[in-house]
C-alpha cells in the first residue's frame, strides 16, 4: 500500500502531459492567423513603418524587410476598384507593390535586378465585400500568385539591387508608384505601407487607368514567411474616432468586425454590403424578389384570371435598355397559356416582351431586340411553375448584353425565329407603348394563344431606357406618383395579397398515372449516386508544406508513449511485488495462528468427570479452566483410612494456596456441583483428613 502514492504520482504527471500535449497539437492544427486585422474606414488612412540605419537589426525589421523576398500571405475584405493594398521598399529601390484593380483583378508588380515584372490574377467576386484569401508564394525561379483557387506565375524569382541609381528600371512603363530618387544615394532604409500611402513621399503612376486610391476595407492575418505581424499591439483605438497622434492612423480600426457579419441583417439571401466609413450596413435586394431595406417587404396582388393591369410610358428611340424584376405564385390546374407579364410598343414597332407559362407549367420567355438585334428566348422546362410555390424572374440587358435568372438560376437565352410584324399585323394605327400585367389587352396576333393569369404577381420592377415603373405599387397606392397612368380591366378581380415563399425543391409538374411498362424492358433497380470527390474551394494554396509539424507531433507522441510504457511497467512491477509480499504474510499469519490454536487446544483440555465420595457425600466434580493452565495430577497415599480415596487420582492447579485456590475456584462457574447436599469444599476436607 505503500507505493499507491508513487502510482498517483507518475498518473498526475501523465494526465498534465497529455492535457498538454493535446491543448499544443489542437492550437497547432487549427491556429487561425485571421484573428487579427485593421479595418480601414477612410482612403486618407493607412498603416507605416520606416526603419533607418540606426535601427536596422530589430527584430520587426527583419522581418518586415523579407517582404522583398520571402512569401506573403493575406486575407481581404473590400468593395474598391483601384487600391493600394501594400508597398513596400528600401534605399535601393527594391520593392514589391499589391493593388486591386479594376475591382476583379489583383496586380502584384516587383522588380528583378533592374527589371520589372507583374502578375495580375481577375477573380470576378473580388470586390463584393467576401473574404479572399491572398498568397504569394516566391521561389528563386518561379513568383505565383494565388487569389483564392485562381493563380498566375511568371518564370522569375527574386533578385535584389545592390547598388542605388537613380534609374534602375529598363522598363519604367510599368512601374505604379515610385519613391523620390535623389541623384546621390540616400541614407539606407526601409519603408512599408499598407492600406495606402503618402502622395508626398510615393509619386502614383501618371496612367489614368492603374490611378490607386487609399484601400477601405478589412486586411487579416498578414503572414511574412514564418513572421505572423500583430496587428493587435499596435494601441489602435476600437472606433472611427482614433485618436492616435500618427496623422495617418487616424481612421483605421483594431480587428475586422463586420455588421454583416455580427447581424446578419438581410433576408431571404439578400446580399449585405458593408458601408466601412458610418460603421453600418445596407442590403442589396436586387436578386431576391423582395424589397425593403432588408428585403422583407412583398408588396403584390391576386389576379382572378379575367383581369388585365396596363401601365403606359413614353419611349424615344429603340429600346437599348431593359430592366425586369417579378415574383408569382399560382396552383392553376386548368391547363392553359396564360401571360404574367407583356412589355409592348406601338403596332409600327416590333419590339415586345413576354413572360408567359403554357398548359403544361413550363415558362416562356421571349424578346424581341427589333432589326438587327434579333430575337431572344428561354423556354424553362425542368420544373413545375404551377406548384403553389413562389418563383421569381429577373432579367437585365444592356445593350446586346444580357442575362436572365429564373429562381435566382441562370438561364442560357437563345435567338429564336420570330414572325414579322407585316406578316401578321393588320391595323398599324392600333396600339400603345404600355405594360399589361396578369393578361392581355391588345390586338397583335403573336400572342392570340394567351390569356389571363390566375394567381399572385407581387413586387413588379421595370426599367425601360432608365425609366423605372413599379406598376403594382402604384395601383395600390404604394407609391405617391403614377396612379394616373394605371388602367385596370376589371378592377374587381385584382386584390391586394402577398405571394407564397420559395420551395427549396423544384418538382416537375405532375402527369397523367399511365401504366406503360407493360411489354417493355426496363431496370426498376435504379444504380446508385456516384461518389464525386470533394474539390474546396478554398482549398490551400502552397505547393510546398512545411513538415516541421509532422516531425514534431512524431518526436511528442513517442515521448508520449515512452512515459506511458514506463508508467505502466513500474505499475506492474509494483503490484506483483505488493501481492508476493502480501501472500508471504498471509502464510506466516497462518502459521503463528496454528501454533496459538495448538497450545490454547492443550491449555483447555477439559477434565474427566469423575464421582466422588467424601464422607458419604457423592460429589461430581466439573473443571473448566478460564486460563491455560497446566494439569497436575495428585494421588492420595496408600496409608489413607478412606478407602474411596485411596490411590485415587485426581486433577487440580498446583502451587497455588488454599485460600488462592478457593478464591480461583469461586471465579469457575459450577465448579462444583453437589448431587444430593451441599458440602464443604475440598480444602477443608483434606485437612480434616489429616
Amino acid at each position: 500500500m505503500k507505493y499507491y502514492p508513487i502510482i498517483q504520482f507518475y498518473v498526475l504527471i501523465s494526465y498534465y502531459f497529455i492535457n498538454y500535449y493535446i491543448k499544443w497539437l489542437l492550437f497547432t492544427i487549427y491556429l487561425d492567423i485571421n484573428t487579427q486585422g485593421l479595418t480601414f474606414i477612410t482612403r486618407e488612412s493607412y498603416f507605416k513603418r520606416n526603419y533607418f540605419i540606426n535601427n536596422i537589426t530589430e527584430l520587426s525589421q527583419e522581418s518586415y524587410y523579407k517582404l522583398l523576398t520571402k512569401d506573403i500571405l493575406m486575407n481581404l475584405r473590400t468593395y474598391d476598384e483601384n487600391s493600394l493594398i501594400l508597398h513596400a521598399n528600401d534605399h535601393l529601390n527594391n520593392f514589391v507593390q499589391l493593388f486591386i484593380m479594376n475591382g476583379n483583378s489583383v496586380v502584384f508588380v516587383f522588380n528583378h535586378s533592374h527589371k520589372i515584372y507583374n502578375i495580375t490574377v481577375k477573380y470576378p467576386g473580388l470586390n463584393r465585400g467576401k473574404s479572399i484569401q491572398l498568397a504569394l508564394v516566391r521561389t528563386e525561379n518561379v513568383t505565383m500568385l494565388y487569389v483564392n483557387e485562381v493563380n498566375s506565375s511568371v518564370p522569375v524569382g527574386y533578385s535584389l539591387l545592390v547598388n542605388y541609381t537613380s534609374k534602375p528600371w529598363i522598363n519604367p512603363e510599368l512601374e505604379v508608384l515610385s519613391p523620390q530618387r535623389p541623384p546621390a544615394p540616400p541614407t539606407e532604409y526601409f519603408q512599408v505601407n499598407i492600406g495606402g500611402f503618402d502622395p508626398e513621399n510615393l509619386i502614383s503612376s501618371k496612367k489614368e487607368s492603374v490611378r490607386l486610391s487609399g484601400y477601405v476595407g478589412c486586411v487579416r492575418g498578414l503572414k511574412i514567411d514564418d513572421f505572423v505581424v500583430s496587428f493587435s499591439s499596435l494601441g489602435l483605438a476600437n472606433s472611427s474616432f482614433n485618436t492616435s497622434k500618427e496623422k495617418e492612423l487616424r481612421g483605421i480600426i483594431s480587428g475586422c468586425n463586420m455588421k454583416c457579419d455580427e447581424q446578419q441583417p438581410c433576408k431571404n439571401k439578400g446580399i449585405c454590403i458593408e458601408n466601412f466609413e458610418k460603421g453600418g450596413s445596407s442590403c442589396d435586394c436586387e436578386h431576391t424578389s423582395y424589397y425593403g431595406d432588408f428585403c422583407g417587404l412583398d408588396k403584390g396582388a391576386d389576379f382572378s384570371g379575367v383581369s388585365v393591369l396596363r401601365r403606359k410610358f413614353l419611349l424615344e428611340g429603340p429600346v437599348t435598355q431593359v430592366k425586369l424584376n417579378l415574383a408569382f405564385s399560382s396552383s392553376d390546374k386548368r391547363q392553359r397559356s396564360t401571360v404574367l407579364l407583356l412589355i409592348q410598343t406601338e403596332n409600327k414597332r416590333s419590339y415586345y416582351l413576354i413572360v408567359a407559362l403554357n398548359e403544361k407549367g413550363e415558362m416562356i420567355f421571349e424578346e424581341d431586340r427589333e432589326g438587327t438585334g434579333g430575337a431572344f428566348g428561354a423556354h424553362i422546362k425542368d420544373r413545375n411553375f404551377l406548384n403553389g410555390a413562389r418563383h421569381s424572374v429577373y432579367y437585365k440587358r444592356t445593350e446586346s448584353s444580357s442575362i436572365l435568372m429564373v429562381d435566382r438560376d441562370p438561364i442560357e437565352l437563345k435567338k429564336i425565329p420570330v414572325l414579322s410584324l407585316t406578316d401578321t399585323l393588320t391595323d398599324i394605327t392600333a396600339g400603345d407603348n404600355e405594360v399589361q400585367i396578369g393578361g392581355l389587352n391588345t390586338t397583335d396576333p403573336r400572342f392570340a394563344s394567351y390569356t389571363s393569369y390566375s394567381g399572385c404577381i407581387s413586387n413588379v420592377f421595370l426599367e425601360v431606357n432608365y425609366n423605372a415603373m413599379r406598376p403594382l405599387d402604384e395601383y395600390m397606392l404604394f407609391t405617391k406618383t403614377g396612379s394616373e397612368k394605371v388602367n385596370v380591366t376589371n378592377s374587381q378581380g385584382v386584390r391586394s395579397a402577398q405571394c407564397a415563399s420559395f420551395d427549396d425543391i423544384h418538382k416537375p409538374r405532375p402527369g397523367p398515372s399511365l401504366n406503360i411498362s407493360y411489354g417493355v424492358d426496363q431496370t426498376w433497380v435504379l444504380d446508385p449516386p456516384a461518389r464525386m470527390p470533394y474539390d474546396s474551394k478554398y482549398a490551400k494554396v502552397f505547393t510546398q508544406q512545411d513538415n516541421t509539424f509532422n516531425v514534431v507531433a512524431m518526436v511528442m507522441a513517442s515521448i508520449l508513449s515512452l512515459v506511458i510504457i514506463s508508467v505502466s511497467y513500474h505499475a506492474y512491477h509494483t503490484n506483483v511485488k505488493w501481492k508476493k509480499r502480501r501472500d508471504e504474510e498471509i502464510n506466516a499469519e497462518i502459521v503463528r495462528n496454528k501454533r496459538q490454536s495448538i497450545q490454547m487446544q492443550e491449555g483447555y483440555k477439559l477434565v474427566k468427570e469423575d464421582k466422588l465420595q467424601l464422607n458419604g457425600i457423592n460429589m461430581e466434580m466439573k473443571s473448566l479452566c478460564k486460563q491455560p493452565l497446566p494439569v497436575v495430577r495428585f494421588y492420595t497415599p496408600t496409608d489413607e483410612d478412606n478407602e474411596s480415596l485411596k490411590g485415587k487420582e485426581l486433577r487440580m492447579e498446583p502451587r497455588l494456596k488454599h485460600s488462592a485456590i478457593r478464591g480461583y475456584l469461586n471465579k469457575i462457574e459450577k465448579t462444583w456441583e453437589p448431587i444430593e447436599e451441599t458440602s464443604e469444599i475440598l480444602e477443608e476436607i483434606t485437612e480434616d483428613k489429616q
